[in-house]
C-alpha cells in the first residue's frame, strides 16, 4: 500500500543505483529550500535511509531545476544552487551513498535541467543541459567524477529560445562526444488558443569539433513523456499525444520515427511536473 517515506516540496526524481532506489527531491525546512535524497533498499523496501542533504541552497521549479543519471554505479547530479552564490552545481553519489564534493559553475542559472551520460568515451562524461527562463537561453556543460568532480566543458550556449521556444520539458542524450538536447515546445492549434498541440524539437552539439547543429523538429503533436535513452547506439524517448479522447504514448527515436504505441487512449497527457527516468539494463529500458 502507499506509504509516506518523506515529505517533500516539489516533484521528485527516482533512480536505480546499485541495490537502491534513490529518490532525490526538493524539501522546505524552516523556510530553507534544500535538495535531499533518501535511498530505499530494493531487496528490502522497508529499509529506508534518513534524508540527506545534497544542497542547502536550492531553488525549486515546477518543471525540475535538478536532474541526475546513473553510470558505473554512480549517480551524477546537477542542480540550480544559491549557497555560495548563484550557480549550477554538479556532483556524484557513489553506490556506497557517499556524496562527492560539488563543483560550481558560477553565475549559471537553471530553471529546467536535464542530465545525461556519455559512456562511449572511456570514463563516463556527464552532461547537464539547462534552460534559463529569465533570458530564454539553453546551455550545456559537462563534468567527470573520477577521482573528483571536475569540469570538462564550461557552460556553452546552444541557443536563445532553442529549441524554437521556451520548453515545457527537456531531455538529452550523448554518444561519442555528441550531445543532443530535446525540448517539448508549447504550441496551440491556430483555430483555438486553448487547444494545445505541443511538438518536440532538438539541437546537437559536437564536443569533438565544438560545432553547434541546427534546430530540428523531431515530432509534431506530441510532448516528451520520458528522458532519452540509448540502446545499441540508437536514441529513444517516450512521447505522449494529449487528447480528451485518445491520449496515447509513442516510443520514438531521435528522428521522430515511431517504434511502438503504448497505452492507447490511456495516456496521462502532457507531463507538467518533469520527466520519469529511464534505466537500461541488458538492453531493457525501465521507467521510474
Amino acid at each position: 500500500s502507499a506509504t509516506t517515506v518523506v515529505s517533500g516540496a516539489g516533484s521528485p526524481r527516482v533512480f536505480i543505483l546499485g541495490p537502491y532506489f534513490v529518490i532525490v527531491y526538493p524539501s522546505l525546512i524552516s523556510t530553507v529550500h534544500k535538495l535531499q535524497y533518501i535511498a530505499i533498499s530494493i531487496s528490502t523496501p522497508t529499509v529506508v535511509t534518513a534524508p540527506a542533504d545534497i544542497s542547502v541552497g536550492f531553488i525549486p521549479t515546477s518543471r525540475g531545476s535538478f536532474d541526475g543519471a546513473v553510470a558505473n554505479n554512480e549517480l551524477y547530479l546537477a542542480w540550480n544552487a544559491t549557497d555560495g552564490g548563484q550557480a549550477v552545481k554538479v556532483s556524484a553519489l557513489t553506490v556506497q551513498l557517499t556524496l562527492l564534493a560539488a563543483h560550481a559553475f558560477a553565475s549559471a542559472k537553471a530553471d529546467i535541467m536535464s542530465v545525461t551520460i556519455d559512456t562511449t568515451t572511456g570514463a563516463p562524461t556527464a552532461y547537464a543541459t539547462y534552460f534559463n527562463v529569465t533570458d530564454s537561453t539553453l546551455h550545456t556543460l559537462s563534468f567527470k567524477s573520477t577521482p573528483n568532480v571536475t569540469a570538462i566543458l564550461a557552460p556553452t550556449l546552444l541557443g536563445t529560445s532553442t529549441p524554437p521556444a521556451i520548453p515545457l520539458n527537456l531531455a538529452s542524450s550523448a554518444t561519442n562526444g555528441i550531445l543532443t538536447a530535446f525540448g517539448e515546445i508549447y504550441n496551440d492549434y491556430t483555430y483555438g488558443s486553448t487547444v494545445p498541440t505541443h511538438f518536440i524539437g532538438s539541437i546537437t552539439y559536437n564536443t569533438n569539433t565544438s560545432t553547434l547543429g541546427s534546430p530540428a523538429i523531431v515530432a509534431r503533436s506530441v510532448g516528451l513523456a520520458s528522458k532519452a535513452f540509448v540502446i545499441d547506439g540508437v536514441v529513444y524517448l517516450l512521447a505522449v499525444y494529449d487528447s480528451p479522447n485518445q491520449p496515447t504514448y509513442f516510443l520514438i527515436n531521435s528522428l521522430g520515427n515511431v517504434v511502438a504505441k503504448l497505452a492507447l487512449a490511456n495516456g496521462s497527457g502532457y507531463c507538467a511536473l518533469g520527466l520519469p527516468s529511464v534505466t537500461v539494463v541488458d538492453n531493457v529500458a525501465k521507467l521510474s
